[in-house]
């Protein structure tokens, strides 16, 4: 599947559709060494004096190629490509947030595990932001290049969701 499949067959979020949570499984796809989830997007609006503050998220479940250990694919991910990720133009343009989150040496045997290595969470003002660093030159050329270095693309998930605070 292409970058270009895969984009146009995200659907846009609008206010009808932010309470429909969509997953996507596509191949061969990381997001700029992130995990992802998407969420719907809505702009920044004040009302009243209450800021409310919607924002497109996507969470990338990212697995390492299997020739290499955990250490190692932490290791890349954490030291090497998120700081190439983060230099990179078509991100400090729409990237708002970008957090990586890596599955530890020894989780509680007691609980089902996911079957993954991490979680890229990418925060966009909206769509066209989503769109805008997945669909770039950039991307193709210099972020999706070095993603093939550490993860099983094949194998890479995206979530798209709103996100509602309980506590904190």
């Amino acid at each position: 599947m292409t970058i270009h499949h895969f984009i146009s067959g995200v659907p846009h979020a609008t206010p009808e559709s932010s309470s429909r949570r969509s997953f996507l499984r596509t191949s061969g796809l990381v997001a700029g060494g992130l995990m992802v989830g998407l969420g719907s997007a809505q702009p920044v609006s004040v009302t009243n004096n209450s800021v409310k503050n919607h924002m497109l998220k996507v969470d990338i479940l990212v697995r390492r190629r299997p020739d290499l250990t955990h250490d190692q694919f932490t290791a890349y991910w954490r030291d090497v490509h998120a700081q190439l990720f983060s230099s990179q133009p078509v991100v400090k343009q729409f990237v708002r947030r970008y957090v990586q989150s890596r599955t530890i040496a020894n989780p509680p045997q007691s609980v089902l595990l996911a079957d993954f290595d991490g979680i890229a969470q990418v925060w966009f003002d909206d769509m066209d932001g989503f769109h805008g660093v997945f669909s770039s030159q950039n991307y193709r050329d210099v972020i999706r290049v070095d993603e093939q270095k550490f993860t099983d693309g094949t194998r890479t998930e995206f979530v798209f969701s709103e996100e509602t605070s309980i506590i904190g």
